[in-house]
């Protein structure tokens, strides 16, 4: 991984612009994102959800 980003209480419109950047850059990076909200699931190649202890596969 070159660059760790981490993200903390963005304001909308930097949220959108980080989407943004990661959609245009993620056939050349691989991206793990890690959050509790949503405002990355249209972008994401698969998704995946902690519960129970287990990982369950959300999108592939």
């Amino acid at each position: 991984m070159d660059d760790t980003i981490m993200v903390m209480n963005l304001d909308q419109q930097t949220i959108k612009n980080l989407v943004h950047y990661i959609d245009t850059q993620k056939d050349q990076k691989a991206f793990l994102i890690i959050c509790h909200s949503d405002e990355f699931d249209n972008i994401a190649k698969q998704i995946w959800r902690i519960e129970n202890s287990r990982l369950i596969c959300l999108k592939k």
